[in-house]
This record gives structure tokens, C-alpha cells and sequence, in this order.
């Protein structure tokens, strides 16, 4: 007989990165073995044979899923709400006993339903809150009047969802809503091109009748620097957009091939040339320090370079930390990309 001994409550949602290991024990020994089966929306993803030790099974899904969520591009012109369905999977576990002898089905276990979300690495998730932000999103955004403000969150259940941003005169300087939102994680953008922001503004979220939780936006109005747009990838494999303020400085690396002629002289026959940028932050009070952190640790970062957005590697060693004491701070991003690579010409075919 199988018993289930450990498994996920029903309905309940895991990130994909913290542990998730299912256990059962039966009564059979060497005579049995068991077979697992383990179903991702409703498509079975894996059945094999699952090793036992004194006649317990352990079934581990710990980042097991890490390469069957699909992903997601920057939404550059994304505009309100959107949810991300592929990010949240559905997952079902079905434990098999065989007769070792005859290949017969002796018993069947399902597990009860349950779900993951994506996540690069760990970190605390409440799956029976109704709304919460996700990892590397600030509270407090410095922004211009170009800037895109974006905001991922996870919702727990169906609900309206609602954003108004509010000037500090309480004057509402942008609505948007989405009715009947279904759980699971969602991405917002807002554009600020047109915008009369005021020295602070809050960009609030919730339902309609109840605000689930804000944001401050803080313009910088009369920076010396031309703003840094970038959008960073982050730990749920979502893009959030940040605006740099501080001075970016250019640099181009050249490396030369070069082969030698019969008189001894050098002809250089390749030159490839990387751009490698550094951008100040600007000032950041101690809170939002993390936007640092989380734009060093991205795997995947678009800037906004001569009027397109271009994928660039972070380059970093380090991020700042706080310091006691300390109030205001900066610290400087590197990036660099090649020269080199192909642009897209996509549009100059025709695909059948």
C-alpha cells in the first residue's frame, strides 16, 4: 500500500527555486517499484522509473521545472495590465507501484494539485496573500518625464485591479484598470511621456474600493545628465524598467587581427570593437539601494542607446551597500556590448 507522507497542500503555489520534495512510503519492498508521473498543464512532462530507499520514495522538484517556463521579452510598449500565464504552471504527481516480476500495476496515488511559479533563485513567498510585489521592485522610483514606470506582483485571487497615479496635490494624473483579473502574476507599465508630475507623486494600486499597496514616483527635474533608460530582468524572469541619473561615460575596446606580409610589416584584417558604458546612478537614498543590486544580478538587461533599446551584458563586480549612517549614495553600472552582431533584417523576408 502507498501512503503519501509529505506532499503540497492542494492549490497551493511554490516558487520553483525553494524546496518542494514529495514523499511516499508503501509496504512492498524489492519485489515493487515504483513509477512516477509527473503532469505540467495537463501534459504529462515525465513518467520513469523513481528510485527507493526503505521503501520510500523521495520525489524532488526543486527547480525542476526551471527550463519549462517560457520566456518572457521586455514589453517596451507595453501600456496597463498584463498577465503572464506562463510564468505560473499547473503541476499533478501521480505515484505508480509495479510488480517487479510482470511489469503489472499494483497501485495507483495522486497527489494533490498544486502550482509553481518561476524564480531564478530563492526568496520568501506568501502565496495566500492577496497582493504582493515581486522581487526588485522599489517602492520609492526616481523618474523623468520620458521615463516608463513598471511594477510586477503576484494576486492570489479573481479581483478588479485598479491603478491611479496622484499628484501631491491629490489631482489624478493617470487611470487604468482591469476587470475580473484571474490569479497569478502580472507585469503594469506606465508611460510618463505627457505627464505633469509634481515634486512627488503616488502611483497607487488595489481594486477600486481597497489599495492594495503604492508606489512614490520622484521626478528629477533639473538633472545635468541625459536620463539612462533601462530594463532589467528579474528573479521571476520579469522586466522592470529604472531610470538612471547620474553622468555615463563611453568607451570603445578595439581588438586587431593582424597578419604578417613577406617584408615583414603587419596587416590588420579583423577589428572587432566592444562599447563599454558606465552609468552613475544619480542619488539613491538607502531604500533603494536594491535597484543596484538587482540590475548587477539581472541575466538579461536592455538600455536605451541611440534611441533603441539594445541588449547589453552588466559587467559589474560589485554593487554599494549601506553604510550606517549614510543617507544618500550612488554607485556606478557597467555595461558593454559587441559592435559587431547582426542587425535584424527580418522584415526584408518573406516567411511561408
Amino acid at each position: 500500500m502507498i501512503t503519501l507522507t509529505r506532499y503540497p497542500k492542494e492549490n497551493r503555489v511554490l516558487l520553483n527555486a525553494n524546496p518542494c520534495t514529495i514523499k511516499a512510503t508503501t509496504d512492498n519492498g524489492a519485489t515493487h517499484y515504483f513509477r512516477v508521473v509527473i503532469t505540467v498543464n495537463d501534459t504529462v512532462e515525465i513518467e520513469e522509473s523513481w528510485s527507493k530507499l526503505n521503501n520510500e520514495v523521495r520525489i524532488d522538484l526543486k527547480d525542476f521545472y526551471k527550463n519549462r517556463f517560457a520566456e518572457i521579452l521586455p514589453a517596451f510598449d507595453l501600456e496597463g495590465f498584463q498577465r503572464l500565464d506562463s510564468l505560473k504552471i499547473k503541476v499533478d504527481v501521480t505515484i505508480n507501484e509495479y510488480l517487479l516480476v510482470d511489469d503489472s500495476l499494483i497501485e495507483s496515488v495522486d497527489a494533490p494539485t498544486f502550482y509553481m511559479i518561476q524564480a531564478a533563485i530563492p526568496f520568501v513567498f506568501d502565496d495566500l496573500q492577496k497582493f504582493q510585489f515581486l522581487p526588485g521592485q522599489l517602492k520609492t522610483l526616481n523618474v523623468s518625464a520620458t521615463s516608463k514606470v513598471t511594477f510586477a506582483f503576484y494576486l492570489n485571487t479573481s479581483s478588479d485591479l485598479e491603478y491611479n497615479l496622484i499628484s501631491d496635490k491629490e489631482a489624478v494624473l493617470k487611470t487604468g484598470t482591469l476587470s475580473n483579473a484571474a490569479s497569478g502574476i502580472y507585469v503594469a507599465q506606465i508611460d510618463l511621456t505627457n505627464i505633469e508630475l509634481t515634486a512627488k507623486n503616488y502611483l497607487k494600486i488595489g481594486d477600486g474600493t481597497t489599495n492594495f499597496d503604492q508606489l512614490v514616483l520622484t521626478p528629477f527635474f533639473n538633472s545635468i545628465y541625459s536620463p539612462t533608460q533601462l530594463y532589467f530582468k528579474n528573479r521571476n524572469g520579469i522586466y522592470l524598467a529604472a531610470t538612471l541619473f547620474g553622468q555615463q561615460e563611453v568607451e570603445y575596446n578595439h581588438t586587431k587581427e593582424e597578419y604578417q606580409l613577406a617584408d615583414e610589416s603587419y596587416k590588420t584584417f579583423s577589428v572587432k570593437t566592444e562599447t563599454s558604458i558606465k552609468v552613475n546612478t544619480g542619488h539613491l537614498f538607502k531604500q533603494q539601494l536594491s535597484l543596484v543590486k538587482a540590475i548587477n544580478e539581472a541575466l538579461d538587461l536592455y538600455m536605451l542607446y541611440e534611441g533603441t533599446y539594445k541588449m547589453v551584458q552588466v559587467i559589474s563586480k560589485k554593487s554599494a551597500g549601506f553604510i550606517d549612517g549614510e543617507f544618500l549614495y550612488s554607485d556606478t553600472l557597467e555595461f558593454a556590448f559587441q559592435n559587431n552582431t547582426p542587425e535584424d533584417n527580418s522584415e526584408k523576408f518573406e516567411v511561408v
